[in-house]
Order: structure tokens, then C-alpha cells, then sequence
């Protein structure tokens, strides 16, 4: 048997006989791929996991909630616009009456016939009829109060009462005088008058005291 001979010396270049290429431990081969790593500039950090997202509501409640709040927005709305009318309608001036009807409190002037004088208390509607018919009460005068502040209940009622007063011939006939001042609220709202009314012996006028022609 013949000694095998020894294997030839690799050729140069740095390949293999097999034809690969000769790799240095530690080192990449040359024109080897490697898959793209991340790269991070300095000052930045690999993105650290935080935990799972928070939940996010669902697009039912959602709508559910959007709607409520409309509908809370419509109604108050509604409710604002109402009550404005309601209050323009409760200045507007009733003017001649041929017939009863009722008014708000705001509505009346001079020589305006009430059918009943209403309690004490606070006041807010009130029967009118034509002066020709028989009536308990008439108003005859209207005040103006000045300011913005509330004075206080008391403070008003005595200038409405002051100015409120009957003259010799109405005292004569046996009318007294009752006043209707503005209420704290009404007052907030922009009532600004005092009300000044002749109250008729036994109730029972019939006529104006402010114009005996008139009939209503």
C-alpha cells in the first residue's frame, strides 16, 4: 500500500478548495448578507414597552353620552328661549279691554279695572274688566324706581307707598290707596315699578276714577 500523499496548501486569495470562503472567527466574511439591524442616533434609547394600551370606551357609550348632552343642550335652550317670551308677553301693555280677561301684573296702566283685588302676598295674575262693569279696584299710577340694586323689600314698599297717595276727591268717594311693589325676583328679572291702585268702598265701583268717560 502507497502513502497517501498530503493535502495541497489552499490556494491564495483566502478560499477554500471546496470553494468557500475563508472566515476569521469574530469577523464578517467578506459579501456575506446579514439582515438590517436598528440603529439608534446618540441620545436616544430603544423604545421601552410600557405595558398593554389602556381601554378605550365603547362607540356605543360614546353616542350614548354625545346624545344626552344634545338633548340636555336642546331642552335648556327650549327652556331659555320660553321663559324670554313668556317675559316679553308678561311687559307687553295690555291696552283697552272690552271684556274680562287676564293680565300679569306687568301688563297693566293707569286705568286698568280690576274685577278682585287679590290677596296679600305676591302677586302675578290678575282679572281685567271694563270700568263700566263693577270692579273692586282701579290703577291709577305707575312709578319708575331708579337703580340697579336691590334697596331691600322694605325700602321699596316705602317709596311706592309714599307716592301712592289718593286725592280729595277719591278720598271723598272712600278709596283707599294699596300699592304692589317689585318682588326681589321680579326686581333680578328687570321689574322696575311700583303700582299704585285705588281700592273701591265695598267693592263696588263701577266707572273710572281716573276717567269718568271711559268704559273699559
Amino acid at each position: 500500500m502507497s502513502t497517501p500523499a498530503p493535502a495541497p496548501p489552499p490556494p491564495p486569495g483566502g478560499w477554500t478548495p471546496q470553494g468557500s470562503p475563508q472566515v476569521t472567527p469574530g469577523q464578517p466574511a467578506a459579501g456575506a448578507y446579514y439582515p438590517d439591524q436598528a440603529y439608534y442616533a446618540p441620545g436616544w434609547r430603544s423604545p421601552v414597552p410600557t405595558g398593554p394600551p389602556a381601554p378605550r370606551p365603547p362607540r356605543r357609550a360614546l353616542r350614548v353620552v354625545a346624545v344626552v348632552v344634545i338633548v340636555a343642550l336642546v331642552v335648556a335652550l327650549v327652556a331659555g328661549t320660553a321663559f324670554g317670551v313668556r317675559m316679553l308677553l308678561d311687559r307687553r301693555p295690555l291696552g283697552e279691554v272690552d271684556g274680562p280677561v287676564s293680565a300679569h301684573v306687568g301688563q297693566l296702566r293707569p286705568g286698568h279695572c280690576l274685577r278682585a283685588l287679590p290677596a296679600d302676598g305676591s302677586v302675578g295674575r290678575v282679572w281685567v274688566v271694563p270700568c263700566a262693569t263693577e270692579h273692586e279696584a282701579e290703577v291709577v299710577g305707575l312709578l319708575p324706581l331708579p337703580g340697579d340694586r336691590w334697596p331691600g323689600q322694605d325700602e321699596v314698599g316705602r317709596r311706592v307707598q309714599a307716592w301712592c297717595e289718593m286725592d280729595t276727591a277719591q278720598r271723598e268717594a272712600g278709596f283707599r290707596s294699596v300699592v304692589w311693589s317689585p318682588s326681589e325676583r321680579s326686581w333680578g328679572q328687570g321689574d322696575r315699578t311700583g303700582v299704585c291702585l285705588a281700592v273701591a268702598p265695598q267693592g263696588g265701583a263701577v266707572g273710572s276714577v281716573t276717567d269718568p268717560d271711559a268704559a273699559g
